[in-house]
């Protein structure tokens, strides 16, 4: 899916940057109530950024997770917090968490975990957020719970000829596949339930933060320190 953004590259920075300032003023009082000198990062395939205005995605293509399985996840999210939190923007306070190696059977490369290129990540206006303090990555979480919940087809098909005739075997699948399913969602559900919280951000955290934001700025690491300036001052 094509993002719509307003790209500032030939434009004065130090206006810009200030343009930043003014319209994330929200999120920057709060990150700066922490009492350290911090940002957010998000990784995108996006190269040659200097200073960008996104307008968030309404629905995000997952990565990694079964489209059925996102969806489900963000009704248990909606249920606790009033919004999809796995369709929110996605970011970290700590830079290495996004710009980790990703390992093959080949070789190791310089893509990061989420996107080619890491840069800062401010919401602008108001925002709602959403992490956990225990959950670093919530499919690092899941993905080992899906898969001790669900049987693949020649265990299902072991059962169904030791323990039963009484169905077919469409029957069979349709019914375990149903149980299974439940199972997993009360576990992710008990996750969410118990760890994740909208409130109480802290910086001292890898963890991941889903935004709900209307638009949102990245800006080039390379001004890092202007933004120290005209932040922190």
């Amino acid at each position: 899916m094509l993002r719509n953004y307003t790209n500032f590259i030939n434009e004065n920075v130090d206006q810009v940057l200030n343009n930043v300032f003014r319209d994330c003023k929200p999120i920057i009082d709060e990150i700066k109530k922490c009492g350290e000198i911090k940002f957010l990062y998000r990784g995108m395939d996006i190269k040659n950024l200097d200073i960008k205005r996104f307008t968030s995605l309404e629905k995000r293509t997952p990565l990694d997770t079964n489209e059925y399985i996102h969806d489900k996840l963000n009704e248990l999210f909606k249920e606790k917090f009033g919004w999809n939190v796995r369709d929110g923007v996605f970011a970290y306070f700590q830079e290495p968490r996004v710009n980790r190696f990703i390992h093959d059977e080949y070789k190791w490369n310089n893509k990061t975990m989420y996107g080619t290129n890491t840069y800062i990540m401010f919401p602008i206006g108001e925002y709602k957020y959403c992490w956990s303090p225990k959950v670093d990555d919530l499919y690092g979480e899941f993905e080992p719970q899906m898969s001790g919940s669900f049987m693949d087809d020649d265990e299902l098909s072991f059962m169904y000829e030791d323990y039963t005739k009484e169905y077919t075997w469409e029957e069979w699948v349709e019914m375990h596949r149903e149980y299974q399913e439940e199972g997993f969602f009360i576990k992710m559900s008990n996750i969410i339930d118990e760890e994740y919280i909208d409130n109480n951000l802290i910086t001292d955290t890898a963890n991941e933060v889903s935004f709900k934001c209307k638009e949102y700025y990245l800006v080039d690491q390379k001004f890092t320190q202007q933004l120290i300036d005209l932040i922190y001052k």
